[in-house]
């Protein structure tokens, strides 16, 4: 969909449609990650079988997880309206810097801060806010300037609904693995 707003009689298309859709996959992420979050003390505790970490250890990385899945949705989103603007270089230099940043960065707080679960989740947690705030940034900065303000416009999703959802549940299915 980026690509076919790309075209300049498109411009104020493309930042609405990026705009919208930024709602609906925050809300969405808010929802699954709140709802992680809500139930993260029976997660830990009914769900995973940690015979060596405490409960609280256990519900605190399940409640980061959580959050992590609040990003995730919207950094998707994000990472595929860059890609749809025809800006693959900018994406995957984006992609390798934070998977580097997040992967190595944990590494680094287990050797040097501490081996802590909830540690590792929580560098990940921060990483991965670095990521989305960037994409988001360079994403908006790659659009048309335009001098009017957005709007939401769920009308836009006529057309795309079905792919939207499509995508969605594929990202959704890819965080549950």
């Amino acid at each position: 969909q980026m690509a076919k707003l790309s075209s300049i009689q498109e411009k104020m298309n493309a930042r609405n449609f990026v705009f919208t859709s930024e709602v609906f996959s925050w809300a969405i992420g808010l929802v699954i990650g709140c709802t992680i979050a809500w139930f993260s003390n029976d997660i830990a505790r009914l769900w995973i079988k940690a015979d060596t970490l405490s409960p609280d250890l256990v519900k605190t990385s399940v409640f980061l997880m959580g959050g992590l899945i609040v990003l995730q949705l919207p950094q998707s989103l994000y990472t595929g309206g860059i890609l749809g603007l025809q800006k693959h270089g900018l994406a995957n230099g984006l992609g390798a810097f934070f998977v580097t940043l997040q992967n190595l960065g944990a590494v680094a707080v287990l050797l040097l801060v501490s081996p802590s679960i909830s540690l590792f989740f929580a560098w990940r947690f921060f990483a991965m806010v670095l990521r989305v705030f960037f994409s988001r940034f360079f994403l908006l900065r790659c659009l048309p300037a335009v001098a009017k303000k957005t709007d939401f416009s769920p009308g836009m999703f006529k057309e795309t609904w079905k792919f939207a959802a499509g995508m969605s549940g594929i990202t959704i299915t890819g965080i549950a693995l």
